[in-house]
């Protein structure tokens, strides 16, 4: 068996703070908003799994980022949604 499919998996979403218009606790990354989503009993997170060590790794990057007031000229605003990155 390959380490991609014995790897452990993040069974529960890591919270991603400074989303506007979200939780100050923070919000999922990968997360599912409608039952039709959750098929074959699977929840939240689940849906669509990330390595564990992965999904801290992000986590901890995208929570750097969205902290960091040098930041926001790193960041643009698409509709909605927020793109971050270290660019430019």
């Amino acid at each position: 068996m390959s380490d991609y499919r014995r790897s452990r998996a993040c069974d529960e979403p890591l919270p991603i703070k400074g989303i506007a218009g979200g939780s100050t606790t923070g919000m999922a990354f990968i997360s599912a908003n409608n039952d039709a989503f959750e098929s074959y009993g699977l929840r939240a997170s689940q849906i669509a799994p990330v390595k564990l060590e992965a999904a801290v790794d992000y986590a901890n990057g995208l929570n750097r980022l969205l902290a960091d007031p040098a930041t926001s000229m790193k960041t643009r605003r698409l509709g909605p949604s927020k793109i971050v990155g270290e660019y430019g």
